[in-house]
């Protein structure tokens, strides 16, 4: 097998892992929207529907209020757990592993292509 053969493989090997990481987060993100639409325990993100109603009507000091609203929702959800459900924490820790491991597993597959390409050669 050539080299550049090899290394154009572990390049598609790495976008496949890395849209499998994605599917996984977008799968457990869509888990917690469903809890919180359910149960919103002090933690409510404005839906698609009032965003775009609000861009609309030309209100752009209240939608962007509400964007960065969502980011911190967000952001409290994944990082510090301020939620009172057990199954968003839960199910933010999932997504924090999942991202640790979309960053870990193309450097391992790097060091791997770099390792085997140079006993090729």
């Amino acid at each position: 097998m050539d080299v550049n053969n090899l290394n154009t493989y572990g390049f598609y090997l790495i976008w496949v892992c890395e849209l499998y990481f994605i599917f996984r987060i977008l799968k457990y993100w869509s888990q917690i929207m469903a809890i919180l639409e359910e149960d919103a325990g002090g933690l409510s993100i404005h839906p698609q529907k009032d965003l775009n109603d609000t861009a609309m009507s030309g209100n752009l000091k209240k939608g962007y209020g509400m964007i960065f609203s969502n980011i911190s929702v967000s952001a409290k959800i994944l990082f510090s757990f301020k939620t009172d459900n057990p199954k968003t924490i839960f199910l933010a820790k999932k997504i924090r592993r999942t991202v640790f491991f979309a960053f870990l597993t193309p450097l391992i597959i790097m060091f791997a292509l770099i390792f085997v390409t140079s006993l090729m050669q």
